[in-house]
């Protein structure tokens, strides 16, 4: 039995409503790196990398966008015991893992996964769609380096950018007054 006899109290009136997990739209987001763990897989013959990230600019700003990155065959399970399919699923980890490395610190071989939380970059995701008891989530396809921040932003929060080329097409206009652009997700 729990040692609370009431609810404790909280700051409702400073608390912000529990997230939505909803995938949000494929495309490309600056993200700060929040939280990471690393753990088994279900099957618990591999290892994942999972980070949170948070976008931080934009129509989706501070949604959430996790991953996960195969990262190694746990003891006990060499790789060359492991079926072909999990073999290719480490082989892809690891090269994500490379380029995940090279767009937030620009060099690989990063040991310490302490030295991810905070840093950004942008996330390209893909929404995979819902397929048995698995709700549809974003699927990340790509990491980006952010451009540098030339100087704070207005709020005081330093704002790095989508390099141009990351950038998502802008949607084709059609002729006439119903015409309207969609704004990409990191413009304001």
């Amino acid at each position: 039995m729990s040692q609370f006899v009431s609810l404790p109290a909280y700051d409702a009136e400073n608390t912000g409503e529990y997230g939505n997990f909803d995938p949000v739209p494929a495309g490309s987001y600056l993200v700060r790196i929040e939280d990471y763990e690393i753990k088994e897989t279900s099957a618990g013959d591999m290892a994942q990398f999972c980070l949170t990230y948070r976008i931080v600019d934009g129509d989706f700003e501070s949604r959430i966008i996790f991953d996960r990155i195969n990262i190694e065959n746990l003891p006990g399970f060499p790789v060359s015991s492991l079926e072909a399919n999990k073999q290719k699923a480490i082989a892809i980890g690891n090269s994500a893992r490379k380029s995940l490395e090279l767009a937030t610190f620009g060099r690989s071989g990063i040991r310490n996964p302490q030295e991810f939380i905070g840093k950004m970059l942008v996330v390209t995701v893909k929404v995979r769609e819902a397929e048995g008891k698995f709700p549809a989530s974003n699927s990340v396809t790509r990491y980006s380096p952010a451009e540098q921040p030339q100087a704070p932003a207005a709020n005081g929060r330093a704002q790095a950018t989508v390099p141009a080329a990351h950038a998502a097409p802008a949607p084709a206009q059609a002729s006439g007054p119903a015409s309207t652009a969609r704004k990409v997700p990191w413009k304001k």
